[in-house]
C-alpha cells in the first residue's frame, strides 16, 4: 500500500523511523519501571475499563515530543489527542493490554505493549510495537520489511486452514460484531490465544505464531501500528467486512489481520454468523 504523494516530502523518513523507535524504547523503559515498582495509579474510564497514570504520562510525553520535532503533525492517542484531523498523524496506544500491565486476571503480567504508528491521510506508513517484558520490538515502514529485534521477518504463517491453526480473537459484552462464537465453534479444531494486547496479536500474525487475529474494536490506536507490521510481513489486514482500513478519529468496523490465505474464510465465517444472529 503506497502513501499519498508529497505529504512526507519535507520529512526525512529516516527521521520518522528514528523518532518512532527511540520513543518506543523510552516508553518501554517507563512501563517497565512503573510496573516493577508499582509506581502508578489506576482509574476507571467511562466505559468501565482501567487506565493508569502511566498511560496518561506516556501519551503526554508523545504529544510533547511530536510538537517539538514535528510541529505540523497531529496526535491521535488513546488518552489524549492534539490536532487529530491533521494530514500527518501519530497514532499511539501507551499501554495496550492494561489489565496485563496491572496483573489483573493474568497468570503473568508480560503481555502488554506500547504501539505507535504514523498515518498520512489515513494510510499507515510506519509502525512500531514494543512488548518490553517479552523483549520484542517490531518495526515496519512503507517499502521496508517488518523487523523483529532488527531481524527481518521472512513471512507470515502459511497455514491455509483456519480449522488447523492458532488464532487470536477478542470479544466482550455488547461488542459489534460479537466474536465470542469463534471459541466454541472451533473448540478442539483450533487454538485460540488469550493474549491481552491486540497489537501483540497482530505482531504474532506477522511473525507466524498466529494464522489470524480478529478484533471488534473501533479505535484506530488499537490497530494502526499492527496493520503495517502485518502487511509488510506479507499478511493482510481489513476491517471485519473486508474493506480497506483508513485511519481516522471516527474509527473502523473492527479489524482482521491474517496470513492472507485465511482471510476470506474468516470473513465468510463472520458474515454468516452475523446473518444467522
Amino acid at each position: 500500500m503506497s502513501s499519498p504523494p508529497n505529504i512526507l516530502d519535507s520529512v526525512d523518513r529516516h527521521e520518522v523511523y528514528d523518532f518512532g523507535v527511540r520513543f518506543a524504547e523510552r516508553a518501554g523503559e517507563e512501563l517497565l519501571r512503573a510496573q516493577t515498582q508499582g509506581d502508578y495509579e489506576i482509574e476507571k474510564k467511562a466505559d468501565g475499563t482501567d487506565v493508569t497514570s502511566t498511560d496518561k504520562l506516556v501519551n503526554e510525553w508523545l504529544i510533547e515530543a511530536v510538537q517539538l520535532q514535528f510541529p505540523s503533525h497531529g496526535v491521535l492517542g488513546e488518552e489524549q489527542s492534539v490536532d487529530q484531523n491533521a494530514d500527518v498523524l501519530w497514532v499511539v496506544d501507551p499501554i495496550d493490554g492494561t489489565r496485563y500491565f496491572i496483573g489483573e486476571n493474568s497468570p503473568n503480567n508480560e503481555e502488554f505493549t506500547f504501539s505507535l504508528a504514523l498515518s498520512v491521510r489515513g494510510v499507515v506508513v510506519f509502525g512500531v510495537v514494543l512488548a518490553p517484558r517479552l523483549n520484542k520490538l517490531y518495526v515496519a515502514g512503507e517499502g521496508q520489511p517488518t523487523r523483529l529485534n532488527n531481524e527481518i521477518i521472512q513471512g507470515v504463517n502459511q497455514d491455509k486452514s483456519h480449522l488447523n491453526t492458532k488464532y487470536g480473537v477478542m470479544h466482550w459484552l455488547r461488542a459489534e460484531p460479537d466474536l465470542q462464537y469463534f471459541s466454541s465453534q472451533f473448540e478442539g479444531k483450533a487454538n485460540n490465544t488469550r493474549m491481552g494486547s491486540i497489537a501483540l496479536q497482530f505482531c504474532r500474525v506477522a511473525d507466524g505464531l498466529l494464522g489470524f487475529s480478529a478484533f471488534p474494536g473501533r479505535n484506530a490506536h488499537d490497530i494502526a501500528a499492527g496493520l503495517i507490521i502485518v502487511e509488510q510481513a506479507g499478511g493482510r489486514v481489513t476491517d471485519l467486512k473486508g474493506r480497506k482500513i483508513k485511519i481516522s478519529p471516527a474509527g473502523n468496523y473492527g479489524a482482521l489481520a491474517s496470513n492472507g490465505y485465511l482471510h476470506e474464510k474468516v470473513l465468510y465465517e463472520i458474515k454468516n454468523h452475523r446473518a444467522a444472529s
